[in-house]
């Protein structure tokens, strides 16, 4: 078996003073309790938007409106609780970012592989953008032009063209 553990990182800020990294420290406890209650699962750590945790300490942290000594620490307690996973031979640790240049640069030293996702091309955004809207229609929050009326298609579309109100 598996696990995939999803971290949204703009979560693990508190208003309050120094929690942040607190928060950091815990969850990354609560991990390793799972990887020691199931030690021979596949265990797939997700952050996403990984910026939100790990911004460059050298600016001073992050933007999420706390003190910036408290990101500073947040983004220490990453490094250290990434270090501690690194004795399980179980565990892999996956972030995204869309703004690489504001990771903290000890955070991406340790990654083993780094690998650049570009932009899908356009037809892969069309489709991307049309199964959202099949899935809006499907579930009634919008509906297909015409649809009311019964008919399957009207005059003058083709089958390529999705037509919605």
């Amino acid at each position: 078996g598996g696990y995939l553990l999803e971290i949204h990182s703009h979560s693990l800020f508190s208003k309050w003073f120094s929690e942040s990294g607190k928060l950091v420290h815990k969850l990354f406890a609560r991990i390793r309790e799972k990887i020691e209650d199931d030690p021979n699962a596949l265990i797939c750590v997700l952050v996403d938007e990984v910026e939100s945790l790990a911004a460059m300490r050298a600016k001073g942290g992050g933007e999420s409106g706390t003190e910036p000594s408290d990101a500073i620490r947040a983004v220490n307690s990453l490094l250290t609780s990434i270090d501690r996973l690194k004795k399980y031979r179980n565990v892999i640790v996956l972030t995204t970012t869309n703004i690489t240049q504001s990771v903290d640069s000890a955070f991406v030293d340790r990654a083993d592989i780094k690998q650049y996702i570009g932009l899908p091309t356009v037809r892969a955004r069309y489709e991307i953008l049309r199964s959202c809207v099949d899935e809006l229609i499907r579930v009634g929050i919008v509906t297909a032009k015409g649809s009311d009326k019964g008919d399957d298609e009207e005059e003058g579309n083709d089958s390529t063209e999705d037509n919605y109100e």
